[in-house]
């Protein structure tokens, strides 16, 4: 299974849940999109609009389903 792993705020818990999420499911084949840990009223509010310009660190696998991060 393909999936898209969307972090809109990287800090070192979501980080921690990340990494674990995808140790959880080492069959899978992952792709992480993350964002900085900063600015986190903004971020609650406009990671989309982030994700939608492009401004995205590193993937790291290919694409697939989408889960997302509820804060």
């Amino acid at each position: 299974m393909k999936v898209l792993l969307l972090s809109a705020y990287d800090a070192d818990s979501h980080k921690r849940w990340r990494k674990g999420l995808v140790a959880a499911f080492p069959e899978w084949q992952w792709t992480v999109l993350t964002l900085p840990p900063r600015y986190f009223s903004w971020r609650i509010r406009g990671n989309s609009l982030t994700w939608a310009r492009g401004r995205l660190r590193k993937p790291s696998s290919r694409i697939g389903i989408l889960l997302l991060q509820l804060q």
